[in-house]
């Protein structure tokens, strides 16, 4: 079942980094919902969404993990 969520935070993310980034998510205990979707030649655009007290967390996760 999927959660509704009320924020959400996006990057372009490189696509050689996507695989580093799916392990940190994969561990992640915080509940979110990720969609990644084709943005420029090498990158996808990932959009994470999850409570808004939780997107400082999802942002620098995101910004830690781009090229």
């Amino acid at each position: 079942m999927t959660k509704d969520f009320n924020s959400k935070v996006s990057a372009n993310v490189p696509c050689d980094a996507l695989r580093a980034l799916y392990g940190i998510l994969d561990k992640e205990e915080i509940p979110y919902n990720a969609y990644v979707h084709k943005a420029d030649k090498g990158f996808r655009l990932v959009t994470i969404c999850a409570d808004a007290k939780d997107i400082p967390h999802f942002t620098e996760v995101l910004n830690n993990h781009q090229l």
